[in-house]
């Protein structure tokens, strides 16, 4: 988000732009589950568009659970009005500098004081939880909340007026960023603002998209959110972050992958189990297109006669680490 791309200055020397073009000439390009699973999530602005791709991911018995991983969002409740303070300044800079109509000020001021206002009380009201209360804060392992079903009344409330207002504020941050793009080659200042204002914007969306989650009514016969509060420590201060993640990655790889790519094959030594696939095809998803194939292939390795398994008795119940 804080990346102004073509429009940088500097773009001809960035080694991210440099490796980036080198994608287009390239036949094959070889990249980690992490960085595609990531560049998924932002429309695929780093790695070759899936549409014209065919995609091989190896040890692809971790897609699904990585997946989860990368879909999972988070944000501070203690330390974002911190940042949130500070956006007014840069869009009033950016507002000015780029003649910016589309965006009205006085608005973008009163969604922040609002925002802060919020996080503010939700800070107040989940620091008197009795779970962080009255929790040993020199304990090793601080506690966390898991929130089953429907949210609290006092969350949903307070979540439905975060949520609408980092909504509105991430897209005007993003039409300020856009209308600003063609002065930053020429006035560095302006660039300094709009890489500042990106950071900010990609943080608007990251507590967008948890409250969306967070807000989010499970529909039959779809795999659930996992909604959680955690308390964390950070020298002597303390701050209690709201996280959401989906438990299944099905939907998501369906939509935002699945549905887009060329063609895609996925390879593992331990994809199968109990020798076939149905919980691997359930789990990314792929068991609702009819054109999915499979096949499961021997080893050429002779375990049956070069292998051994050895057994080893003991009187520690595995369950026990300590002893174990």
């Amino acid at each position: 988000h804080g990346c102004i791309g073509k429009h940088c200055r500097h773009v001809s020397d960035c080694p991210y732009m440099i490796a980036k073009a080198k994608f287009t000439k390239a036949d094959i390009v070889i990249a980690n589950h992490a960085l595609v699973l990531a560049d998924m999530k932002i429309g695929f602005s780093i790695l070759p568009k899936p549409g014209s791709s065919i995609y091989v991911f190896d040890e692809a018995h971790n897609l699904p659970k990585m997946a989860v991983g990368s879909m999972a969002t988070s944000h501070p409740i203690v330390f974002t009005p911190k940042w949130l303070e500070r956006v007014p300044r840069t869009v009033d800079r950016l507002i000015r500098a780029g003649g910016v109509e589309s965006v009205e000020l006085e608005i973008v001021k009163k969604n922040i004081h609002d925002l802060i206002s919020g996080f503010r009380i939700l800070e107040e009201h989940v620091f008197s939880l009795p779970e962080f209360s009255r929790v040993d804060k020199s304990a090793r392992v601080l506690p966390s909340i898991t929130l089953e079903g429907e949210l609290p009344d006092f969350l949903q409330g307070v979540g439905n007026l975060i949520y609408e207002k980092s909504s509105s504020l991430a897209l005007d941050m993003n039409k300020v960023k856009e209308a600003c793009a063609e002065l930053v080659k020429e006035y560095p200042e302006v660039a300094k603002a709009v890489g500042e204002l990106g950071t900010y914007a990609g943080r608007m969306c990251e507590i967008e998209e948890v409250w969306g989650m967070m807000l989010a009514e499970t529909q039959p016969k779809q795999a659930p959110i996992a909604k959680w509060l955690e308390l964390k420590q950070y020298g002597r201060e303390y701050e209690v972050t709201v996280n959401a993640s989906p438990v299944s990655a099905a939907e998501k790889l369906k939509a935002l992958f699945w549905n887009k790519v060329a063609g895609a094959i996925l390879v593992s030594a331990t994809m199968a189990v109990v020798g076939g696939f149905r919980s691997i095809l359930k789990r990314t998803g792929l068991s609702k297109y009819e054109m999915v194939s499979t096949v499961k292939l021997e080893s050429p390795f002779d375990y049956h006669n070069n292998g051994t398994l050895i057994l080893c008795t003991s009187s520690v119940d595995p369950r026990n680490h300590a002893q174990h």
